[in-house]
């Protein structure tokens, strides 16, 4: 859920963000600056260890190898991953994903694209 509240964006439930590159980071860092969310309520799949540790050691986030791990029980799936990487990730988090919002920052991937390899919700 989100809400207007003291002019300021606030949304409750877990946000998983698929990718913890430039972009996934960047929306990482302003959704925590501007206080939208707690540290608890996002959690970031990154397969480099490296970047786990950044964002950990930077954000204060939890990081996971997996992105079918981080979109369990999330409310909203953020895919932040280059295109060519959308039919990989969205086969891996299809059957975990639930009831989840899917949304993709990746240049040119459709909302029918998307769709079609998802199941129905």
């Amino acid at each position: 859920m989100m809400a207007m509240t003291d002019g300021r964006l606030h949304m409750t439930g877990r946000l998983a963000v698929i990718g913890g590159g430039r972009m996934g980071e960047a929306i990482v860092a302003g959704l925590l600056s501007a206080g939208a969310l707690e540290l608890s309520d996002i959690v970031v799949a990154e397969p480099s260890e490296d970047r786990r540790t950044v964002l950990e050691e930077t954000y204060g986030v939890n990081c996971v190898a997996r992105s079918a791990d981080a979109a369990e029980n999330a409310m909203i799936v953020l895919l932040a991953v280059k295109p060519q990487a959308i039919d990989a990730v969205v086969a891996q988090i299809a059957g975990k994903s639930g009831a989840a919002m899917v949304v993709s920052i990746a240049a040119g991937v459709t909302c029918a694209r998307l769709e079609s390899m998802l199941p129905a919700q």
